[in-house]
């Protein structure tokens, strides 16, 4: 698993840069290219003994989905490998709170909250809750900056609202699961 993460994307090095790069959204065209990543970093990987099967799977299966809605191949839940379930859900997370040149990366805490909503039927829901679980791991001291741009410490979560724990804001504690038009926009210290 130590490697299936570094290595699911590798065969983005095969794919056109000027796809790879492009700083507006790309054509249908250009999505079908850049989704044959998956294939061509399975076939860099295949003949390497040194990386075990799963590593190799994950390359070409991180963008499968339960439900068999992914690709490259559309297999369904029982034909995906764990460490492609696992990377699957870490690689959407990156992408969603990344900056691209065509969007803005999303607060983290929102990305969260959308994977889980969203996830059902597309990702594994044991492990999309383990990785909310450990994204939300540091809790009371952690400063944060809310949606309104006030800037805040956790003092409580909640488990069955990880995403969605209590803040003061100078004195004022502002309970995020009542008060859902706030949202934690940044951590700024652990």
């Amino acid at each position: 698993m130590r490697w299936a993460g570094p290595l699911h994307d590798i065969g983005n090095a095969l794919v056109d840069p000027a796809i790879l790069f492009k700083p507006n959204r790309l054509s249908s065209d250009e999505l079908e290219e850049m989704k044959k990543h998956t294939i061509l970093g399975y076939n860099l990987l295949k003949n390497v003994p040194a990386i075990n099967e799963g590593i190799k799977l994950c390359a070409l299966q991180h963008h499968e989905r339960e439900d068999g809605s992914g690709y490259p191949l559309g297999v369904r839940s029982d034909k995906i490998h764990p460490y492609s379930k696992i990377v699957a859900v870490a690689d959407m997370f990156h992408a969603m709170t990344s900056d691209r040149s065509h969007k803005k990366a999303a607060s983290p805490y929102l990305v969260l909250e959308q994977i889980k909503d969203e996830a059902f039927g597309k990702m594994e829901p044991s492990l999309v809750q383990i990785f909310v679980d450990k994204v939300t791991s540091f809790h009371n001291g952690t400063l944060v900056r809310l949606s309104d741009n006030r800037i805040g410490e956790i003092v409580f979560s909640e488990r069955s609202h990880p995403t969605r724990p209590w803040v003061n804001v100078n004195g004022k504690i502002i309970n995020l699961t009542l008060e859902r038009q706030l949202y934690i926009q940044e951590v700024i210290q652990k």
